[in-house]
């Protein structure tokens, strides 16, 4: 006596597909706009963007709405951030993002994908605390295809799931890859001092002998004219700031007015080609 047993059907592919932030009726304009046409600011859910690559987690958190929105660095060191780098990586979730393939792998497969230990890259977008959307992927290899005219397009993206890594996903038309590599150095920005020209009241500089000057800023605000209308973060108009600044040491010396007015914006502004790192 025999007993036939049937072999199980091969398991269904599991779903992924990542629904986008923005409306369809935003897509359409967006599509209508001319190279020249200027763009309407990025409006988007996410507040915090986690990178994970070769040991280092690289975490941005955001402040603010619209044009006036701004990012942080607040891993691995904390700094201010550059806007443009950080929202290239959110807004290839600005429209909904399916799988065009799925396949089951083992460890051993992980070269062939980019998702060996020194290749992946961890991304995680948040909102509020929590997971957007899912986007809680190990992003491996970029896949492109040849065209006639010599510059390839990009056929997809393969992905793990975090927790997950038996089935890797080919997220279609689009490169995760590329904007999440972007080095520490150019996401944070190139400011010496992390404040605005407004923000200073009172600068004083010594010299190695012990010379002082302290030059000092008083700031007044006015208010918005009654008919004002909001941003187009829809937030009301601001009080508009003046700084005047006066050389408060040493006493009875007359100050060129043009160069001490400027000493707040100069050192605001003050930029560096690069940072060093810490050893």
């Amino acid at each position: 006596a025999f007993i036939a047993t049937r072999k199980g059907d091969k398991p269904a592919a599991k779903p992924l597909e990542i629904a986008g932030f923005a409306s369809d009726a935003d897509l359409e304009a967006e599509k209508k706009l001319g190279l020249t046409d200027p763009r309407p600011p990025l409006k988007y859910p996410i507040d915090e963007v986690v990178i994970e690559r070769q040991g280092e987690t690289v975490k941005l958190v955001k402040s603010g709405e619209g044009d006036a929105a701004k990012w942080r660095l607040a891993s691995p060191v904390d700094a201010p951030a550059v806007k443009y780098p950080v929202e290239a990586i959110i807004e290839v979730f600005k429209s909904k993002t399916v799988r065009s393939d799925a396949r089951a792998i083992k460890e051993a497969d992980f070269r062939l994908f980019d998702f060996e230990r020194e290749r992946r890259i961890g991304l995680t977008l948040k909102s509020k605390g929590s997971v957007w959307n899912g986007v809680d992927l190990i992003v491996g290899q970029v896949v492109k295809d040849a065209t006639p005219e010599g510059e390839p397009t990009v056929k997809g993206t393969w992905v793990m799931v975090k927790g997950d890594e038996s089935t890797a996903f080919l997220l279609a038309d689009k490169d995760l890859r590329t904007p999440a590599e972007k080095p520490l150095a150019d996401l944070r920005d190139k400011k010496v001092f992390d404040f605005e020209a407004d923000q200073v009241s009172r600068v004083e500089v010594m010299a190695p002998d012990g010379a002082k000057v302290v030059v000092t800023g008083t700031t007044v605000e006015t208010p918005p004219a009654p008919d004002a209308k909001p941003g187009e973060d829809g937030q009301p108009p601001k009080p508009t700031k003046t700084t005047t600044w006066a050389l408060a040491e040493p006493a009875g010396v007359k100050a060129d007015d043009n160069a001490v007015g400027g000493v707040g914006t100069n050192l605001s502004n003050l930029r560096v080609s690069e940072f060093v790192p810490l050893a």
